[in-house]
């Protein structure tokens, strides 16, 4: 076997110096894979410097190094890496002062069409805790008020059919302080088909399930771009806070949502305005599948006569919203249920910002 440098890419140092001893959590949470994070007792490369704790892997997922125990007026050195074959890697560092232990093993049960129960563990004798809920993608929650259970158990939350959901959860500590955010844990309402006609521009939350899975690139939907309203369905590398993506990450996100189609239909009606710069290998591809197939993040649809169809070609290369409008074949859905779904594909070879 051959080991992976993780500290070959593009660097960023921090220095951190706390002004109390005790623990602290430090997470990385990257935009793109094989990424690293390391902490050193001095700046790396000089003498005497010895790297105190560190994670790296050539997945995408947050490198938490939790407890990391500390010494007020010590200055600790953490640099910030990649592998050689990933050289940049967007991410977000968060540094926060343990007090008490997180919440561990986040669920959602009893799933309904309109609310979900949440539950977690926690260390013996916490009896408050605070937790906070979105739809996805939903990043660290901001803020100082939040909804408070007195119980780790079946904490019922309702929310609307067919919306992927995001939940934190913190422990309120003997002491009163809090410990850092468990989570995000992700969970989705089921769809319920939605009757003809239908008319959305994305003001309001009506049902669409985002399926982006740990791609670096999701869809959301947010205030970051618009088409004469406040809203829309955009992709992401920030939790909706701006439209904006990797393009040095591959990413295979989905955005879906049911109707009702009625027996003896033929033909429907389809008009939506898109637009989508990206370059020739990053673009939305539209589809019609029976709402028995759910697409899979990170895996392209592939076409099924009279049951997985393609709307149009592939759409990219156009900075300014279009309106489409298709005539599409109903028969293979006609009395039961049609799912429309954006899918959204880029590769990691550059490509233009929307």
């Amino acid at each position: 076997s051959q080991a992976t440098n993780y500290m070959a890419g593009n660097d960023v140092f921090y220095t951190f110096t706390p002004t109390f001893t005790g623990n602290i959590a430090i997470t990385l949470s990257p935009t793109n894979a094989s990424s690293s994070i390391h902490v050193y007792n001095a700046c790396p490369g000089t003498a005497g410097a010895t790297c105190l704790g560190g994670v790296a892997n050539t997945n995408a997922n947050p490198r938490n190094i939790i407890p990391f125990g500390v010494v007020a007026g010590t200055t600790y050195y953490i640099i910030i890496s990649s592998s050689a074959a990933q050289q940049t890697v967007g991410y977000t560092l968060t540094i926060q002062q343990v007090f008490c232990n997180q919440p561990t093993a986040l669920t959602a049960t009893n799933i309904t069409t309109t609310s979900a129960d949440l539950s977690w563990t926690s260390d013996a004798g916490i009896t408050s805790w605070q937790y906070s809920f979105a739809p996805a993608p939903y990043g660290l929650p901001t803020g100082t008020t939040f909804p408070t259970a007195t119980t780790n158990t079946g904490v019922t939350v309702t929310g609307i059919p067919g919306v992927s959901y995001q939940y934190y959860v913190r422990a309120v500590c003997s002491d009163g302080n809090t410990s850092i955010w468990s989570g995000p844990f992700t969970y989705t309402l089921p769809q319920v088909a939605t009757p003809l006609n239908f008319t959305d521009g994305f003001e309001t939350l009506t049902g669409w399930t985002v399926n982006n899975s740990t791609q670096a690139n999701k869809w959301a939907v947010g205030t970051s771009v618009n088409n004469g309203g406040t809203h829309a369905l955009y992709i992401t590398d920030t939790n909706g806070q701006t439209n904006t993506y990797n393009n040095t990450a591959t990413s295979i996100v989905h955005a879906y949502k049911d109707f009702v189609i009625p027996a003896g239909a033929t033909q429907l009606d389809f008009t939506f305005d898109w637009r989508s710069v990206g370059e020739v290998q990053d673009y939305i591809r539209v589809w019609t599948v029976p709402t028995t197939f759910t697409p899979a993040a990170g895996t392209l649809i592939t076409a099924v006569p009279n049951s997985r169809i393609k709307v149009g070609n592939d759409f990219n290369s156009n900075s300014n919203f279009t309106t489409q409008n298709y005539t599409l074949n109903a028969v293979p859905y006609a009395g039961g249920n049609m799912r429309v779904v954006f899918e959204w594909r880029n590769n990691n070879t550059a490509g233009n910002q929307p």
